[in-house]
């Protein structure tokens, strides 16, 4: 029996929160798969529907396009209420957390735990090369601007790629926190630490 129908949606633990296209609740969570809530109700999505795992850190919600699920077993991707489909190795994406996912109508980036950050078109993924001084595979944070910039933050760097070039943001000189959020918009962005410097 499927756990859409039992009703009950997960509210601990609580990864992330993103908006479908009927105005329902996404709630990505730990160990919960994913809480959906509607006007009506409510229900969960987790493995007994094929989500790849129950561990889920984000949601990619784009018109037009599969929702793409980050889960602690890699990343899926929604086709319509009942298919689910998984993309391990034959996408050229390494075994790994998807910790985010983030994009727009033409591409998606991914950022996989002690892997790097990649950039999928939906079907072939293919890993970014950082500017020099930079590790990928130690970022916790990225952000794709209206502007279709991509930020991504880091212990002791913030990095933003404009037309296929990379450039560091220089930071207070006083301070080099471990960078852990990064939020853009269309003009630039916010980055913010554990230490609680913003």
């Amino acid at each position: 029996r499927s756990s859409r129908t039992n009703g009950k949606v997960p509210l601990r633990l609580i990864q992330h929160v993103a908006f479908g296209p009927h105005g329902e609740v996404l709630l990505s969570t730990r160990r919960g798969g994913v809480g959906v809530l509607t006007r009506s109700g409510g229900f969960s999505i987790t493995r007994r529907d094929s989500l790849l795992g129950d561990d889920v850190f984000g949601i990619l919600e784009r018109e037009g396009r599969p929702r793409l699920y980050a889960c602690a077993a890699g990343l899926c991707a929604q086709v319509n209420d009942t298919t689910m489909v998984s993309f391990q190795a034959g996408a050229g994406l390494p075994r790994g957390e998807v910790r985010q996912v983030v994009g727009d109508a033409r591409t998606a980036y991914l950022r996989i735990a002690r892997r790097g950050i990649f950039q999928f078109d939906g079907q072939r993924a293919t890993a970014l090369t950082p500017p020099d001084g930079v590790s990928f595979e130690d970022a916790s944070s990225i952000s794709l601007g209206a502007d279709r910039a991509l930020w991504v933050a880091g212990p002791g760097f913030v990095v933003v790629n404009r037309g296929r070039k990379w450039e560091r943001v220089k930071t207070p000189p006083d301070i080099a926190p471990s960078w852990n959020v990064v939020v853009a918009d269309g003009s630039g962005a916010f980055v913010g630490s554990a230490a609680g410097v913003v």
